[in-house]
């Protein structure tokens, strides 16, 4: 393989797959291409006990470099990192960081924890990819990644193996692209140009971009669907997310984007909720939310009667995870400190299919990695596969459409939170929204923001409790300045809002003038109102006129305000038929002649008055019940009355009713309470069940992560039987067709296989496999016991063992017992080689005979004879040579034949020739013996090659001149 360029990429692509996901890893490295812009980090989810074969499977078929991650290791470009088993894999830094499992964790969540630290370091830099697999990891951390702008591609769940986790991406809504594997190469260059073109352009590019017509459609076609004008946004902002969606969609251009909006409902969803990235989860910042349990919600709840009403308004809630947050919180509080307040969270957005989820408040498990264990045993139930959040905390969260821009804000808050909503409005939409904000709060209420979030002009009217998680108390009680013109249905909510004000906050009179005014009150209703009581739809009194205390004797046992318990018992039936008549026929009704007598021994006859009233356009009924002496005058008001009249039989026939209706009531309260009882040992088995399934879904889950596991290291190992069905194939075929004689015995001693051409020396067959070599006959000339020693020593030993050896009808050979080895160094067996050399002793026996036909001339030629090699190094010479100089040819064997010429004046030419492998010129030169005698010799020399044309070495024969 070339060597791969390794620098800080620019880009770093995320992969999360399970099970099925090896087949789509290798399809997708197969055809990526080398790229110093990009690393490739792969988290795959595997048995602990198992070690991945995942690199030597893509080691062999992919351009790139694959390792397996080790903690602290430099993320470099043109690289694959491999998570190993039994840890979490995080990147920061730069660097990969690994980190052990969570053993008491049911599922682990590992795609997930990979995807958030890789939105938090690469950010817009980060690519993530889902692949096959079951269940739904990953799902959590790819909001992370679009929340910070980077860019996430699922495969087609049509063609993976398995479609839990694309399904469950997709589901998310924040998808950049679905398509099959072979294709996201392709997508990924195209997405790193079209990127680069974009971060290349100018500030004035931006501005032509803002004016073009398209823009400004896509803008209007969002704000006629969905009633929001993204041009308050940020535009900067806004373009980059469009442009993401122009090339993801192959638009080519906005103008050609824009016309595909207006045919593709489901794109202008995407859009839509990319523009507004819907990314959130329970205690985001759990530092932050430390500090709002620890000290804020303190003091709130500190200024409050233990039956005031707690307001707290988080616009912006998306799928409601943040507001559920602070409803534990302040539940918790409560619970602990024992107080009662109302408490009131309006959760606001202005995307319905968000707001639809929150108000289920069922959740998956992903969702709830972040939630403290106390919590999630304390306020959810598992149902059907999801975490359903407690009534008592649901009870508290109202989920609302509510445009954060353009509707008003809410009133009388305790604590808004909103956070990381405003660092995409401009900066004067951001002003207007603050002062909503400013207006809604009471006074030392809280105003709880994002990181990068800020009180911008409207420093002075906070105080800053926590500037690091942006927490704030209003200083000062402020006007509402209003956001300009409001459209009537805008007008008609605030106007609401502030009726609603007044009517809960009066504002607190002059003292005198209340005296006043309670006086003349008081003597209106004395002289105008008669005697009797105000009851609403439910029958309960709400006040008492004139002498009316007369008519009442409450009933034994709770104290209720029920008009039917507080009356004399002589004259309930007549109210009670008076005020049912009045509500069916919404008329005045009235029973004359009821006598009643006084403890005083007063007795006289009575009418009662059922009067239905409506206040100020209401719909709800009120009741003004009168009771006044029959002798009294009838007033206009009574003559269309409805009058009746009841004889003391009938009154009489009425209490004996009554007193069996309450015997009735009695025994159905007994049996009320026996039901309860009964439903309670229900409700108690029913929870014992539910725990009992709890268990069995945890088991199940946890089965099914196994599975997962199991499957994903089954992948790995039939690649890897295939691969080692080939190898073995191969093996097969290679035996078949060599002429190599290759016998394999195990450690035992046993034949484990053998080579066609070995079969005819030791007579094997197929169905000797198996059996010991001390049961064989061969044709060698070396007995069983022989053969066997020498086996058992290289089993023993481990070292080899060469000998020649004989067949008696096939010749010589050389017998190699080499011991058989794996990987690990382990013995297994011996290898015994059995190679043919017939030819090569017969070829030795030659050159013998040659070398000493050589020897014999070279000793006994008159002339002096040298041979060198091309540096003039000294190979070999005659003793002729050797007497003239008075040495022993060994002697000067080696040596340079410059140190024995007294004068080399004629030697430049002749090893110019020798370099050039020619033959030399003829040369005379000048030798000196041991006495300091100098002999003259001419030499001719010729070069001497081998059969290949490779030079030898180089033959001079002289003559002594003189």
């Amino acid at each position: 393989m070339t060597q791969l360029e390794k620098i800080k990429p620019t880009v770093v692509v995320g992969i999360g797959a399970s099970a099925g996901g090896l087949e789509a890893i290798e399809q997708f490295f197969s055809l990526t291409p080398v790229d110093n812009r990009l690393a490739y980090i792969v988290v795959q989810h595997m048995s602990p006990n198992h070690t991945s074969l995942i690199p030597d499977l893509l080691d062999p078929v992919i351009p790139l470099d694959v390792i397996e991650a080790q903690d602290g290791m430099e993320v470099l470009s043109n690289t694959v990192y491999l998570i190993r088993p039994k840890v979490n894999l995080t990147i920061g830094n730069g660097l990969i960081h690994l980190s052990p499992q969570r053993q008491n964790q049911k599922v682990n969540f590992s795609i997930d924890t990979f995807f958030e630290s890789l939105a938090y370091e690469q950010q817009k830099n980060s690519i993530a990819i889902v692949l096959s697999g079951t269940g739904s990891d990953g799902t959590i951390g790819l909001k992370k990644i679009k929340e910070y702008e980077g860019a996430v591609l699922v495969q087609d769940p049509n063609t993976a193996g398995f479609a839990g986790m694309p399904e469950s991406a997709i589901a998310t809504g924040m998808v950049d692209k679905i398509l099959p594997v072979p294709e996201m190469p392709r997508v990924i260059q195209e997405y790193l140009r079209k990127e680069n073109n974009l971060a290349l352009r100018t500030h004035a590019d931006l501005t032509i971009l803002r004016e073009e017509n398209a823009v400004s459609l896509i803008f209007s076609l969002l704000k006629r669907i969905y009633n929001i004008d993204f041009g308050d946004y940020k535009l900067a902002t806004m373009l980059r997310r469009i442009e993401r969606r122009v090339h993801l969609s192959k638009a080519e251009n906005i103008s050609n984007y824009a016309e595909l909006l207006r045919k593709d409902s489901e794109e202008v969803e995407i859009l839509y909720r990319e523009l507004l990235v819907e990314v959130t989860h329970f205690f985001r910042d759990q530092e932050a939310f430390k500090t709002i349990a620890s000290d804020i919600i303190t003091q709130l709840i500190a200024n409050k009667e233990e039956n005031d009403q707690l307001r707290v308004w988080v616009p912006g809630c998306a799928t409601g995870e943040e507001a559920y947050s602070l409803a534990i919180l302040i539940h918790e509080y409560m619970a602990l400190h024992e107080i009662g307040l109302d408490v009131k969270i309006f959760a606001t957005d202005v995307h319905q299919r968000s707001l639809d989820y929150a108000s289920r408040g069922h959740f998956e498990e992903e969702k709830l990695i972040s939630m403290p264990q106390v919590y999630l045993e304390r306020y959810f139930t598992f149902q059907n596969g999801m975490y359903a959040i407690s009534s008592e905390i649901r009870r508290m969260v109202i989920f609302a459409y509510h445009n954060l821009i353009q509707d008003p804000p809410f009133t009388r808050l305790d604590l808004i939170s909103c956070r990381n909503v405003l660092i995409y409005f401009r900066p004067f939409v951001q002003k207007r929204v603050l002062d909503n904000m400013n207006f809604g709060l009471r006074k030392d209420g809280i105003l709880f923001l994002g990181p990068s979030e800020n009180t911008g002009t409207l420093n002075d009217e906070f105080l800053a409790l926590s500037h690091r998680w942006r927490i704030f108390k209003k200083k000062y009680e402020r006007k509402y300045k209003g956001n300009g013109p409001l459209n009537p249905e805008q007008n008609e909510a605030y106007r609401l809002q502030e009726s609603l004000v007044m009517v809960q906050e009066p504002k607190k009179a002059d003292s005198d003038r209340t005296v006043r005014q309670a006086d003349w009150q008081k003597a209106l209703l004395a002289r105008y109102v008669p005697s009797g009581f105000l009851v609403d739809d439910k029958y309960n009194a709400q006040h008492i006129f004139g002498d009316a205390g007369k008519f009442l004797a409450p009933s034994e046992g709770r104290v209720t305000i029920s008009i039917f318990d507080m009356v004399r018992r002589e004259v309930q039936p007549n109210v009670r038929a008076a005020l049912h008549r009045a509500t069916h026929t919404q008329e005045t009704v009235a029973f004359g002649g009821i006598s009643i007598d006084f403890e005083d021994g007063v007795s006289d006859q009575y009418r009662i008055v059922a009067d239905p009233i409506k206040f100020n356009g209401s719909e709800k009924l009120y009741f003004l019940v009168s009771i006044t002496p029959d002798s009294e005058l009838r007033s206009a008001s009574l003559e269309s009355a409805t009058e009746l009249h009841y004889s003391q039989d009938e009154i009489s026939y009425i209490e004996t009713l009554e007193q069996e209706l309450r015997f009735a009531k009695e025994n159905l309260q007994l049996t009320i309470e026996e039901l309860e009882t009964t439903n309670e040992e229900l409700q108690t088995t029913n929870e014992e069940l539910m725990a009992s399934n709890e268990e069995l879904q945890s088991t199940n889950e946890e089965l099914h992560s196994v599975n997962e596991e199991l499957y994903t290291v089954n992948s790995e190992y039939q690649l890897k039987i295939n691969e080692l069905t080939k190898l073995n194939n191969d093996m097969k075929n290679l035996q078949r067709s060599s002429r190599v004689k290759i016998l394999f015995l195990d450690k035992f001693m046993r034949i484990r296989d053998f080579t066609p051409e070995m079969a005819t020396t030791f007579n094997l067959m197929p169905h000797d496999v198996g059996r010991p070599i001390e049961h064989l006959l061969y044709n060698l000339n070396m007995d069983r016991e022989e053969l066997a020693t020498y086996v058992q020593r290289v089993i023993e030993v481990g070292k080899p063992i060469n000998r020649e050896v004989e067949s008696f009808n096939q010749g010589r050979f050389l017998l190699q017992i080499l011991p058989y080895q794996l990987e690990t160094g382990a013995l297994e067996g011996v290898v015994l080689y059995l190679t043919d050399i017939g030819g090569l002793k017969t070829l030795e026996s030659e050159m013998q005979k040659n070398q000493k036909r050589f020897q014999s001339l070279l000793s006994n030629i008159r002339r002096p004879v040298i041979y060198h090699d091309a540096q003039g190094n000294i190979i070999q010479l005659n003793s002729a040579l050797a007497g003239l100089l008075d040495k022993e040819a060994n002697d000067l064997i080696g040596r340079n034949i410059k140190s024995l010429i007294v004068d080399d004046a004629d030697l430049d030419s002749y090893f110019e020739a020798t370099e050039n492998n020619r033959p030399t010129p003829r040369i005379t030169i000048k030798l000196q013996n041991e006495d300091g005698k100098i002999f003259e010799l001419t030499f001719d020399s010729q070069p001497i090659f081998d059969g290949i044309g490779n030079l030898i070495e180089y033959q001079g024969i002289g003559h002594i001149v003189g």
